[in-house]
């Protein structure tokens, strides 16, 4: 993947004021817009930013300008997922808002859930293995499908242990990533505590097989370097895999550490963000040993990772916001 930004401050880049979505209006100071951002990511150098106030900037030269794109939508964005330089999936709402773009942004699709606030059955995680094939883990551990980039959605078997399970239950779903139409892992966790499950499918959520975990391992966060190499990170919690998901060690950095974003270079070089956006945590070996960089300012973007980037690449240096 791609690692040569994983945390930016859109701010002093060259940019024409950026209209505010879905209200005609546009930023004339601070320049190139002044929500907050939550996430950004690159297919090669097409990237985009997403944020409060239904914002996603785009940019087609490596982050040199920025454009705003209309997505249709007032609420807040807090994750999304870079298929390409064209397709883009992006969510927030509190689980409400689920958009996909498959023309650059020009045009936001929304799909699966029509309200946009209070909506009966909220995503917890979207996983896309194509821009038609992907994936919702809903919060109430059921697992919708889509052949068609979300223009239909079929249900599979609810997550053990969740109130969509046969069996029923009280944990909800946090994570979820597809390596392939058929395979993937989801992580659901107990509401009160966070303490987390993780469950395999080998074939696209018909059926599902308990992973074991650390004890007390918290995940709010999967991140796939490659189909081999994985981590899930949450509070107090940063989990390493080296067989694609089957199993997961703990590793000894995530002591008195809250994370919510990790981006790898290599499968052993990382770069998390913690929760209070207050530091930047690098480790050169797979979360055996850390430096840690205390930022000046809150930092308010990070970068997601996207399936089309291309692996291997070292990190440049960071830039706090």
């Amino acid at each position: 993947m791609t690692a040569a930004i994983v945390l930016v401050a859109l701010v002093g880049v060259s940019a024409a004021a950026v209209n505010v979505s879905n209200s005609g209006w546009s930023w004339s100071n601070p320049t190139p817009q002044g929500r907050t951002l939550r996430t950004i990511a690159f297919a090669g150098g097409v990237g985009y930013a997403v944020g409060r106030g239904g914002t996603v900037l785009s940019t087609a030269n490596a982050g040199a300008s920025w454009s705003g794109l209309t997505t249709g939508t007032t609420g807040e964005l807090e994750s999304e997922q870079v298929l390409s330089s064209t397709a883009v999936v992006v969510g927030g709402g509190a689980g409400c808002i689920t958009r996909v773009s498959v023309d650059g942004g020009q045009t936001f699709r929304r799909i699966f859930n029509v309200a946009e606030s209070g909506c009966p059955e909220p995503v917890a995680a979207f996983s896309f293995v194509s821009a038609p094939v992907g994936f919702l883990l809903l919060r109430n551990g059921s697992l919708e499908a889509t052949a068609d980039g979300g223009a239909s959605f079929s249900r599979r078997t609810g997550v053990p242990g969740t109130p969509a399970s046969s069996g029923g239950g009280g944990a909800i779903g946090v994570a979820a990533h597809f390596l392939t139409p058929s395979v993937g892992i989801v992580f659901v966790a107990d509401p009160n505590s966070g303490v987390s499950t993780a469950y395999t499918t080998p074939d696209g959520g018909v059926s599902w097989t308990q992973v074991a975990l650390p004890a007390g391992a918290r995940v709010t966060s999967v991140h796939f370097v490659d189909a081999t190499n994985a981590y899930a990170i949450g509070p107090e919690t940063i989990l390493r895999s080296t067989d694609g998901g089957a199993t997961w060690a703990a590793r000894p950095v995530a002591a008195g550490k809250s994370f919510n974003s990790i981006d790898c270079a290599t499968p052993l070089e990382c770069i998390l963000t913690v929760t209070a956006g207050n530091q930047l945590v690098k480790t050169t070996d797979g979360g055996a040993t850390a430096s840690v960089k205390t930022t000046v300012r809150r930092t308010q973007a990070r970068h997601r990772s996207s399936p089309s980037e291309t692996p291997g690449r070292p990190f440049s240096p960071v830039t706090a916001v």
